[in-house]
């Protein structure tokens, strides 16, 4: 849905998605944290004089600096929208961050926060966070959700979550994608859910006929 867009701006591919650049700009006091972005277009690029490469390199160095990724459990989230008493007057627990199931990643303004899983040090980061493995719910271009993989989680269950919330709250200007993903922290993996159960199927199948073989 994009196509036109990429057509004229400098992207790298990451699965289905695409990474795109935004230049940052100091706005004063106009805009909300004083700063605004400017998409970076292949125009752009040639009056820097610099690579497609180049601009990379010096995104994954310079986007974690200024804008930092941010992961907070749900209900510490829900916790700060709409202050802790009425959160539980409502219900809402406050958890243990080793309770919690799922989490949200953003940036400290959560503008384009999404962008944080291109950072090179994210999914470790958030595997710590997280206590192993975990699946990647694409919220929208300002935040992504992660679910911890207990074993139990059904990627297809996941998936339909996404496709219903990005029909019914999300504008099209801010969807992502309805796809999910996982991230394998022991093979250090990002992939579609999709690729990772036909991974781990394809693993099992493999550890059954070795039972075979030995029996």
């Amino acid at each position: 849905s994009n196509a036109e867009i990429l057509a004229n701006v400098p992207h790298k591919k990451m699965e289905d998605m695409s990474v795109v650049y935004r230049m940052l700009v100091d706005e004063g006091p106009a805009s909300d944290d004083g700063r605004a972005t400017v998409l970076v277009t292949n125009n752009l690029l040639d009056q820097f004089g610099i690579t497609a490469e180049q601009l990379h390199a010096d995104a994954m160095e310079n986007a974690p600096e200024l804008k930092p990724a941010v992961i907070q459990g749900m209900s510490e989230i829900m916790m700060e929208m709409m202050g802790r008493e009425q959160a539980m007057e409502m219900g809402i627990p406050e958890m243990d961050p080793a309770d919690e199931m799922m989490f949200v990643a953003s940036t400290p303004d959560r503008i384009h926060g999404a962008g944080v899983i291109a950072y090179q040090e994210f999914m470790d980061q958030a595997a710590e966070k997280l206590g192993g493995d975990f699946f990647i719910l694409p919220s929208s271009i300002h935040e992504i959700l992660l679910v911890r993989d207990d074993g139990e989680t059904n990627a297809d269950t996941l998936r339909d979550m996404v496709q219903e919330v990005n029909e019914t709250q999300v504008s099209p200007e801010e969807k992502l994608t309805d796809n999910v993903y996982h991230y394998d922290s022991k093979e250090h993996v990002f992939e579609l859910a999709e690729k990772f159960e036909a991974r781990q199927f394809n693993l099992e199948e493999s550890t059954d006929r070795e039972n075979e073989k030995d029996s």
